[in-house]
């Protein structure tokens, strides 16, 4: 009879999620974007991997998760979700929507018509959905990407 060899599971807190958590999103996004980090974002200009390379040196436990191509991807997705929330944010409406003058204002529900106008309007914001912009207002993440 052939017997299986059985491994240790991973360590639980490495191996828990591929997913970058709020606190790790905000760390990257405050080293490269912050208004404090302007000599990092001219170094991530001229040579993002480098940058992401030495972020990663410096920072064990993402570094532990994460690769440089999984940073790199991280801040050009968020680039363009932050592309989305610009085109949402600077979309007026017209002003002649009853049901959404009708809503309270900042409401999901105002936000998820709001979203529907936006793009019958031919406003590019992809992926936008409700959960997403208060995310990322509620984190800070809008307002770092807009210092730069």
């Amino acid at each position: 009879m052939k017997t299986s060899r059985v491994d240790d599971p991973p360590n639980d807190d490495i191996f828990t999620s591929g997913r970058w958590n709020v606190a790790e999103q905000t760390a990257l996004f405050t080293h490269i974007f912050g208004s404090d980090s302007d000599h990092i974002h001219a170094k991530w200009l001229k040579n993002k991997d480098r940058v992401y390379t030495k972020y990663l040196q410096a920072n064990h436990s993402v570094a532990e998760r994460f690769t440089v191509k999984s940073v790199a991807s991280k801040i050009t997705s968020s680039i363009t979700m932050y592309g989305y929330m610009r085109e949402y944010e600077e979309f007026t409406g017209g002003g002649g929507d009853a049901d959404l003058q009708s809503m309270v204002p900042e409401s999901d529900e105002w936000h998820k018509q709001r979203l529907i106008l936006a793009k019958r309007g031919g406003k590019s914001i992809g992926s936008l959905t409700v959960k997403k912009y208060h995310e990322w207002k509620d984190n800070g993440w809008y307002d770092i990407f807009e210092e730069r």
